[in-house]
């Protein structure tokens, strides 16, 4: 991940201070580059995020998961293809990962699901499209997580 030349003001919601990031990245290209991506721009919500690489079809692996989304999900599945662990992310997540590769335009979620030690979670979430340099289309997923335990 490279540098960004960009640095956005700070919303007070994960999903504004994402978006807003990422078009601040975008700028008039049709998607940011994934290496673009500078965790130091994002530092108040990094430990919120995550980053997805889209392997293709309906298959993804978190590249990237933020110390507070690992305490959400009651584990560290960074590294796993998510088709892997079944059950994270929620369902709901997963299809907004579908979206937002299809619509290559950024994606909001609230919903919530039990984790791995059967919590209920509430969050709500924001996903955006990246690019890598080698490939056309959708290649990286980009997005926050903000939640609570009931």
């Amino acid at each position: 991940m490279q540098p960004s030349q960009k640095t956005p003001t700070h919303p007070a919601r994960i999903n504004e201070q994402v978006v807003q990031y990422w078009e601040s990245l975008k700028g008039e290209r049709a998607l940011p580059l994934e290496e673009e991506v500078n965790p130091q721009a994002l530092s108040e919500v990094w430990d919120s995020c995550f980053l997805v690489q889209v392997l293709g079809g309906d298959r993804f692996s978190y590249s990237y998961l933020g110390s507070n989304l690992i305490e959400a999900y009651g584990d560290d599945i960074t590294g796993h293809e998510i088709a892997e662990t079944l059950v994270y992310p929620p369902q709901a997540l997963f299809e907004q990962f579908k979206k937002v590769v299809q619509s290559k335009v950024p994606q909001l979620d609230g919903n919530e699901f039990r984790n791995s030690k059967n919590l209920l979670v509430k969050y709500r979430s924001c996903v955006v499209p990246l690019a890598g340099r080698k490939q056309a289309g959708v290649t990286y997923l980009l997005g926050g997580m903000k939640w609570k335990i009931y």
